[in-house]
């Protein structure tokens, strides 16, 4: 019975590991970022080039008279689609978000060393 628990364990981790190919998705709705989502079912997401994408910005903690909330938009270089943890630019070659984007978070607070405004600096990039 253990046996059988792993090798049913490892099929679905395999089979959770290969891309999808363009057949598969097929009659999967391609939703663009900032319409509404498909109740319980699969979809991919589509980022256009060009297109603004807003991000809630939030600052807060007891250490502070008031929370701040903040919105910013950016706009990517090119087009993106996103299908559970896969990314692709053209719908056909899918790769594994992890190894398609990097993120880096840096965080500068106001203090001797750094005596100047703070700074959250977010890298979201392409490998």
């Amino acid at each position: 019975m253990k046996f059988l628990m792993i090798l049913i364990t490892t099929g679905l981790l395999c089979a959770c590991s290969v891309p999808p190919k363009p057949s598969d998705l097929k009659g999967i709705p391609v939703v663009t970022y900032g319409q509404n989502t498909p109740a319980n079912k699969s979809f991919v997401l589509y980022f256009k080039a060009g297109q603004p994408i807003n991000t809630n910005v939030k600052i807060r903690g007891n250490l502070f008279e008031k929370d701040n909330f903040s919105v910013i938009s950016v706009k990517l270089k090119k087009d993106l689609y996103v299908y559970k943890n896969w990314v692709s630019s053209d719908r056909k070659i899918w790769v594994d978000s992890n190894s398609a984007l990097g993120i880096k978070l840096h965080v500068k607070l106001p203090g001797p060393k750094f005596p100047k405004p703070g700074l959250i600096d977010l890298h979201i990039y392409e490998k």
